[in-house]
């Protein structure tokens, strides 16, 4: 059996273009969905998650503090925000141990 106590605290949440990977809801990791490829350079990195903004019946932002919800855009605490989430999962353990070098130093 797979060990897996290390992932506890770990979420990844999808939008359109990127998954962030988050440790106690800070971005420890960015992939970009098309190239598959870890970002070393994005402004989400060391960034923690606030909460989400949704939009209203009438068009305008309602944002709210906490944990954001599918379809609504993830707000990080150094005014990032993300384009719309699609998903919130648990990462696999193969994915934690491919997190590249930087995440670590």
């Amino acid at each position: 059996m797979v060990k897996t106590d290390y992932l506890s605290g770990h979420k990844v949440y999808v939008t359109e273009n990127s998954e962030y990977h988050l440790c106690e809801q800070t971005c420890i990791a960015v992939r970009d969905l098309e190239t598959h490829k870890w970002l070393q350079k994005h402004v989400a990195l060391g960034q923690k998650i606030v909460g989400g903004i949704a939009r209203s019946i009438k068009g305008g932002l309602v944002p709210h503090i906490g944990t954001p919800n599918l379809g609504e855009q993830v707000c990080f605490s150094e005014d990032v925000l993300t384009s719309c989430l699609r998903d919130i999962r648990q990462p696999t353990p193969t994915t934690v141990d491919s997190y590249p070098a930087f995440v670590f130093s």
